[in-house]
């Protein structure tokens, strides 16, 4: 007999959303997704989001990994539910993919 596991499947590799860690979330009402960094402001240069941990959103998916479901409110607003699904850590590799993004904003000649 087997048993649904009571929590995600986790991968070898997978990381915990925490400080200098890059989220990606699902916004599961809309399916809209987003990428910040997630407690420290070296995210700044990188042309990426940055939520601190005592934010609604930070707060909310802090400890969670990928696949995990987590519920956030900002006041006066109904809350959301949103799944996190990717959590890799600060990085060279990540402002180099976050500039070259950015860069890729506009088309060439338009910026």
């Amino acid at each position: 007999m087997t048993t649904a596991a009571p929590f995600p499947m986790t991968r070898p590799g997978d990381h915990a959303a925490g400080p200098g860690m890059v989220v990606t979330i699902r916004y599961n009402a809309t399916g809209e997704t987003e990428t910040f960094v997630l407690g420290r402001r070296e995210g700044e240069g990188a042309n990426m989001d940055v939520y601190s941990m005592a934010s609604p959103l930070g707060r909310a998916v802090v400890g969670a990994l990928p696949g995990e479901q987590r519920l956030y409110a900002i006041p006066d607003e109904r809350p959301q539910l949103v799944t996190v699904v990717r959590v890799v850590p600060y990085g060279p590799r990540v402002r180099r993919a976050a500039r070259r993004a950015a860069g890729r904003r506009f088309p060439r000649g338009r910026k």
